[in-house]
Parts: structure tokens; sequence; C-alpha cells
């Protein structure tokens, strides 16, 4: 028998006022072993907002840009769009052995609702966002991603979601 059951079976001729406050402690460590997380912060585009759980998304600068890379490998958008590209940083709260940073995990809205998935030409921009694989907390990385979008469109949210956490910037 699991040991939250015991304690409940333990408790259950117990007054309720004393049981209630254990049983919610015994839900908590529950919710706490199984691994049950949700993280669903705001933050605004004036500063770095935290996922309640285990990361933490900076936005530093955006810029627009006509051209990703450089030489030999140069991408240019679509006629009538542009590059969104952001300077992020991604820090890894608290948890051990955490991927944290892939730029698949960012997706970027506009004000007529039209949902962007990362261009993969943000690998040919000189600081390109590459994910870190098991991270300990308190390590970050640093890089930009970038979004192809029409000229005319505003950017509203920039959300990073590792199916773990989900941190969306208002902009």
């Amino acid at each position: 028998m699991n040991p939250i059951a015991r304690m409940m079976k333990r408790y259950i001729k117990t007054p309720l006022k004393y049981a209630l406050p254990l049983l919610f402690i015994g839900s908590l460590v529950l919710v706490a072993t199984t691994g049950c997380v949700t993280s669903n912060t705001t933050q605004n585009s004036s500063g770095g907002g935290t996922g309640a759980v285990g990361v933490a998304v900076k936005v530093n600068s955006v810029t627009t840009s006509s051209q990703l890379g450089s030489g030999f490998s140069v991408s240019t958008p679509n006629p009538g769009n542009t590059y969104l590209v952001f300077n992020v940083t991604v820090t890894n709260l608290n948890k051990n052995n955490f991927d944290i940073g892939d730029p698949y995990y960012f997706k970027l809205t506009t004000s007529d609702g039209t949902v962007y998935q990362y261009s993969s030409s943000s690998y040919l921009g000189n600081n390109a966002l590459n994910g870190v694989s098991h991270t300990n907390p308190g390590e970050k990385v640093t890089g930009q991603v970038a979004f192809e979008i029409p000229q005319n469109a505003k950017a509203t949210t920039l959300v990073y979601d590792d199916y773990v956490n989900r941190v969306t910037t208002n902009l």
C-alpha cells in the first residue's frame, strides 16, 4: 500500500478539522511525486517573466531583418515578408537534467490571430538559439530565434512551450 493511502486510512477516524489539512498535504505530495506540473505565466515586454515551475524566458531585444546569415549561407524572406528576430535567454530555474532553449518551442502570434513557427533560417544567424540538453538549475542559454512574417503584421505574443512549461510574453 502506498504511503499516502496508508496515511489516509490511519486518519479516517480523525475529526474533520484535523483530517482535511492532512488530506490536502497528502494530495500535494501525490502531485509532486507523480510529476503533474502546469505552468501558464504571462509576462510583459518590459522584462522577463518566469514559468512557475521550470524555466524563465527573457526577451533581450527584438529587431527586423531582410536577411539571415552571411556569405554562402544567406536566407531572405518571401516577397512582402520580413524576419522578426528575438534575442532571448531561457533559464532553467529548478529542474535537474532538463532540456531548454530549443527554438522549436517558440511560437509567435500576430494581431490577426495567425500563429507562426520559428523560421528554420534562424540557424543561419551568428547568434542562433541552440537548445541545450541535461541542464541543471541556474543554467541558461541565450540566442536568436527568427520568424518570417508579413511586413505589415503586428506581433502580439511570443510563447515558449516545452510541453512542461508555458511562458507567454506580451509584445
